[in-house]
């Protein structure tokens, strides 16, 4: 029942992290539209910074579900 809980926090606050990187991106991608001169290096460093947050977060739901799957094996073992 502990790991389930953690589990749910877990995945609750990757989607919350999901779902603020949206609005980011949607923020963004409203500045850009409304300017229309804009720095590109700027624009690249943040889509950059876009791109490793998304695989942090896809990192960090893979290993929670390894260690749900994980947790659960032992929990069927006992």
């Amino acid at each position: 029942m502990k790991v389930e809980a953690i589990g749910k926090i877990q995945t609750e606050s990757i989607e919350r992290d999901r779902s603020q990187e949206e609005l980011k991106n949607s923020i963004s991608n409203m500045k850009m539209q409304n300017e229309g001169v804009y720095d590109q290096q700027a624009i690249n460093f943040a889509m950059k910074r876009g791109e490793l947050r998304e695989k942090e977060i896809e990192s960090r739901a893979n290993r929670l579900k390894v260690y749900m799957d994980q947790q659960r094996a032992l929990n069927n073992i006992a």
